[in-house]
């Protein structure tokens, strides 16, 4: 298929969205595609939805001009880019006075994180900002360096993978102007810290620390070697290049980006600590039977105790390899094993570094939240992990998948069930629209009593809850469940049919997880530190429930009920959840609030949605997997928004703004007698000659390409109303300028038959004066003589003087040469009287 040609590379052409194609199935979607990224076209629309494959890298489609070609009231016209969805977004904010939200979605690896930065910044390019609003603006762009460095890692999908969710708000006035911004965090994979798998690294912040830091400083928090630390060394993974340039200057950016979000520099040492015990906790080994665990060198344990000035760390070190409980006044100790010690010690490394995480994003919203008002308008930008399928898939990768699950309902219910509900709204029922409902695999997590992770909270509460127990009461609760698989024998696996694929699940380990508590005496041991930031953070609960944050959602009464429509067996028990501040809180049941919080949140606002594509496993620039590709649309659910797009009715304004519209089209622009009805909306319709079309209790359905047709005839109208102005404009012009030309001319007239007039007189006065120039000089000869021969010498270079003049404006040439002949005919008789 031959590219048409764009008069610039930002104008829209036909063939940029896909909605268009005659022959729509999954060999045309994907050849279109692989077609268009083949021609560096990395953004493709499929009607409201922008496809975004990932080029791996650099593309100069990003400056400052295409900012600027994009940064429109109106960008309809423009072809598919990132920043089209930011500029269509902010109008909408602007215009509609209505919050909206940028959903961006796909696998790790494929450009969520990097389109979302494109998208505040295009944001930004529009909003109308000074004084404090440019202030505002430096600090979010300033926040790329921070959260990337403590929340992004390198995975074998992605060299900058984001290990946690984030909800990004701008806020604005009503005006389009930027008064501040707020940072929701979701699921931090803080086993991280602890483990890594093989050729993936830790957080990106622990290489940067050894890059920026001086031998002193070093030695001042303790630090060795980076391959002598455990949790930067795991498998031997890619720790060369800790020193590198590239990372001392990303450390320098990470302390100038605290810095400009007001971390004061007694924080900044403090994150420094933390950070550096955070790696000296992971060196601390232990030994001894199953029994009994004794922590094998103390050298860790005493630089930890030095650099967190603990009061005792003898105190921390039994509180790692014993556990002291009291029952009945009695104190009785329990001896870990080594294994078990070796999870405690992990538990206390990863709570430091999650709660200080945690801490930094509380710290990032105090800085650039606004004053309260209930004006301001909202600008999200969702940008969240991707569906995870790996070789072992544990809690963390059940909780990212149930949140993908989440936002496909979400995207299911913008895209097809919202479509069904308007039709039988407006009495189109006999309109059926057929799509992948996920229901049924969110209500097998969520529901309550019985869901999976109500089942798993149980487990978590009893007192000989165990891993085992809790995949028998799924496989018991569950068998009949047709998105729920168990696996044969006394295993931990299960398998979850998922939107996407067929997910096994590892339940090892699921009860520690959703606990995601400290013994009680490592949190007192720690809690001796002279570090301020350390008792801080360890004191500070980080979790809030959705009944505390509940007051800053805002939602019309119909957007409650399609929230209520879309999880209406499960919203009455997850209200429930966290009633009595006290009551056990766990991970799972935080997320699910987190969750549920975030989605309302979303459904407030009207979304934009960005589905990232990544072309092949290699990161390879130019290289198009057809098999890896048509997955990925397959289970983001394009091909079916294709489907009902392309089939169903787009485009459905009201009667009376379609009569507004296109009344132009069908009636005189003096018709004064029609207004708007169904049956004007009929009449319009049947003179332009659209089939196809359906005419609801309110609304007219129109389908794609009934729009583009109608516009391409308004385009018609309005090039006929310009040829009509021009011919007008052209008449009046004339009507009002011909009496100032006859006025012209009149007074031309009037000056030529002045002059005329005066002409003879001028003649008579020019005659005169040579005449009484011929007497002057007989006087001077008779009474001077040759006496004064300079002052007659004067005389005659006058006269010659007079002879080069050019003809007067008010005399003709005629005029002109007479009076030569007149000056010739003196100096004649002046040198006949001179020879006398």
């Amino acid at each position: 298929m031959a590219a048409a040609t764009r008069p610039e590379p930002w104008i829209a052409i036909s063939s940029d969205n896909l909605t268009g194609l005659t022959e729509l199935n999954e060999r045309t979607l994907l050849a279109s595609i692989k077609e268009r990224y083949a021609r560096d076209l990395a953004y493709t629309d499929v009607g409201d939805i922008l496809v975004a494959v990932n080029p791996f890298r650099s593309l100069p489609f990003y400056d400052k001009r295409w900012a600027a070609a994009y940064s429109l009231p109106d960008v309809s016209e423009r072809a598919p880019h990132i920043f089209k969805v930011a500029a269509r977004a902010y109008n909408s904010l602007v215009q509609a006075k209505r919050d909206q939200v940028c959903v961006i979605s796909g696998e790790s690896g494929a450009g969520k994180t990097e389109s979302a930065k494109f998208v505040i910044r295009q944001a930004m390019e529009m909003c109308m900002s000074a004084g404090v609003g440019h202030n505002i603006q430096q600090k979010i762009v300033e926040l790329n360096p921070l959260l990337e460095a403590f929340g992004n890692a390198r995975t074998v999908l992605n060299d900058n993978s984001s290990r946690f969710g984030k909800f990004i708000q701008l806020i604005f006035q009503p005006n389009g102007r930027i008064v501040g911004a707020g940072l929701d965090q979701y699921l931090l994979e803080k086993s991280r810290v602890c483990v890594q798998g093989e050729k993936e690294r830790n957080f990106h912040i622990f290489y940067f620390l050894f890059a920026g830091l001086t031998d002193e400083e070093r030695r001042q928090l303790h630090l060795k070697n980076p391959s002598e630390h455990h949790y930067l060394n795991s498998y031997k993974n890619l720790i060369a290049d800790c020193s590198s340039v590239e990372n001392r200057a990303a450390f320098a950016a990470v302390l100038d980006s605290m810095r400009r979000v007001e971390f004061r520099e007694e924080e900044i040492a403090d994150v420094r600590v933390l950070l550096a015990a955070v790696l000296l906790i992971g060196d601390i080994e232990f030994e001894g039977d199953k029994d009994k665990a004794t922590i094998k060198s103390k050298e860790s344990l005493i630089s930890l105790g030095a650099l967190l000035q603990l009061r005792d760390v003898t105190e921390l070190g039994a509180s790692l390899t014993t556990l002291q409980s009291t029952t009945r006044g009695e104190t009785v100790v329990k001896c870990y094993s080594p294994e078990k010690a070796v999870d405690v010690r992990d538990a206390l490394a990863k709570a430091l570094y999650s709660k200080m995480f945690y801490w930094i994003v509380m710290k990032i919203n105090l800085c650039l939240q606004p004053e309260p008002s209930n004006d301001h308008l909202h600008l999200g930008i969702l940008d969240i992990f991707g569906f995870e399928n790996f070789a072992v898939n544990s809690f963390e990768q059940l909780c990212i998948n149930l949140a993908n699950e989440q936002l496909q309902q979400y995207f299911n219910h913008q895209i097809f069930a919202m479509e069904k509900v308007e039709y039988a709204k407006e009495g189109l029922k006999d309109l059926e629209i057929s799509f992948n409902d996920n229901t049924s695999v969110l209500n097998l997590f969520l529901v309550k009593p019985g869901g999976l992770l109500s089942l798993l909270d149980e487990q978590c509460k009893g007192v000989n809850g165990t891993d085992q127990a809790f995949v028998q009461r799924c496989k018991d609760h569950f068998k009949k469940h047709p998105n729920f698989t168990p696996h044969r024998g006394d295993g931990l696996e299960f398998t979850v049919k998922h939107f996407a694929s067929n997910v096994r699940y590892e339940a090892a380990g699921f009860l520690d997880k959703n606990k995601d508590s400290l013994p009680e005496g490592v949190v007192s041991a720690i809690m001796g530190s002279g570090v301020k930031l350390v008792t801080l953070v360890m004191s500070t609960s980080f979790k809030t429930t959705r009944s505390q944050l509940r007051t800053s959602v805002h939602m019309k009464p119909s957007q409650r009920k399609s929230m209520r429509l879309m999880s209406h067996s499960r919203r009455g028990a997850l209200t429930k959840q966290g009633k009595g501040g006290g009551k056990f809180l766990s991970v799972g049941s935080y997320f699910r609030e987190s969750l549920e919080l975030l989605m309302e949140r979303i459904f407030a606002a009207t979304p934009h949605f960005v589905r990232c594509i990544k072309p092949n496993q290699s990161k390879l620039p130019g290289n198009f997997d057809d098999d890896y590709t048509i997955l990925q649309l397959r289970y983001t659910g394009m091909l079916e928004a294709v489907r009902v797009r392309k089939e169903g009715f787009s485009y459905r304004p009201f009667f009376s703004d379609f009569c507004v519209t296109y009344k132009c089209l069908a009636f005189d622009f003096t018709d004064k007698t029609s207004h708007p009805s169904e049956p004007m909306c009929q009449v319009i319709l049947k003179r332009v000659g659209i089939e196809g079309w359906r005419l609801g209790h309110t609304r007219v359905f129109l389908r794609y390409y009934h729009q583009e047709r109608l516009l391409l005839l308004l385009k018609e109208q309005e090039d006929k109303a310009l040829v009509l102005q021009k011919v007008f404009r052209g008449q009046q012009t004339r009507k009002w300028a011909k009496p100032l030309r006859k006025a012209q001319k009149k007074e031309r007239a009037q000056i030529c038959a002045f002059l005329q007039s005066i002409e003879p007189n001028v003649e008579v006065c020019f005659q005169r004066i040579l005449t009484l120039n011929k007497t002057d000089i007989q006087l001077a000869v008779t009474r001077f003589g040759n006496n004064n021969k300079e002052y007659l010498e004067e005389l005659e270079a006058k006269g010659r003087g007079r002879r080069g003049t050019k003809p007067s404006p008010v005399l003709g040439r005629r005029d002109q040469e007479e009076e030569e002949e007149g000056e010739e005919e003196g100096r004649s008789t002046h040198k006949q009287m001179s020879s006398d």
